[in-house]
């Protein structure tokens, strides 16, 4: 059975939403906003992203991470195989799978790997939620647990990363019609504009990259500091 990958944080000093740093690429600033607090960091294995690391520095970080953190992998359309090879070399909590990805490989990758979880990205675009769902119902059809949708602005010809923020108001009313895993929000987000992001879609997890980075994959600590305090300020609002 899968672990479930966004869990309730009993320790009142931690945000209660779910906060993922994402896009690391280097061991000092791993260690860094490692002990500030957060739940997950995410490492990117896609080739043409700024925020690329290699397999050797990835081992690195997460040797050099708090054993509470938990590792999300980001793909885009890899092979089974890279897939395969890197969550053997890397000990990952979680694929997150960025592409376009069939569900037929995704499949074969919960065939191969039963014990990482899946987080499956949405791009909100033009058509909104239609598209993502039709792809969580086919995943479902096939029977693959996804422990999370995470949800970014879809640009086109891009697969993520660009700063362009989700349509918040908008993506609640979708949010409110449909069935779906647990969200983790991304998109743009800041520390000036995630407290607001939060009360308004109210997703369990939040994804942050360059939004609290100096340069591509180097993060600042506090810009780091006040994304989970502005994280925290939000989830004592009730809305």
């Amino acid at each position: 059975m899968i672990p479930p990958l966004i869990l309730p944080d009993p320790s009142s000093t931690k945000p209660s939403v779910w906060v993922k740093i994402c896009g690391l690429r280097d061991l000092d600033s791993a260690r860094t906003v490692s002990r500030l607090g957060l739940a997950a960091i995410g490492l990117n294995f896609y080739q043409k992203s700024s925020r690329f690391v290699d397999d050797a520095t990835a081992q690195a970080i997460v040797r050099g991470l708090a054993p509470d953190i938990r590792v999300v992998g980001v793909f885009v359309n890899a092979t089974l195989d890279e897939l395969r090879e890197r969550v053997s070399a890397i000990p990952l909590d979680a694929v997150q799978f960025h592409g376009d990805e069939t569900a037929a490989e995704i499949a074969a990758f919960h065939a191969a790997c039963p014990e990482t979880a899946i987080v499956l990205v949405l791009r909100f675009g033009s058509a909104g939620l239609r598209p993502g769902l039709e792809r969580l119902q086919e995943l479902e059809a096939l029977q693959i647990p996804v422990s999370a949708c995470l949800i970014d602005a879809q640009v086109a010809g891009s697969y993520g990363g660009t700063g362009a923020v989700v349509p918040w108001q908008r993506l609640r009313e979708e949010l409110a019609a449909a069935r779906l895993p647990p969200i983790i929000l991304a998109g743009g987000l800041h520390p000036g504009n995630v407290a607001e992001a939060i009360q308004v879609v109210q997703p369990q997890g939040v994804d942050v990259a360059s939004g609290v980075e100096t340069s591509p994959g180097v993060k600042d600590a506090d810009r780091v500091v006040a994304f989970l305090a502005a994280c925290r300020s939000a989830s004592s609002v009730e809305t």
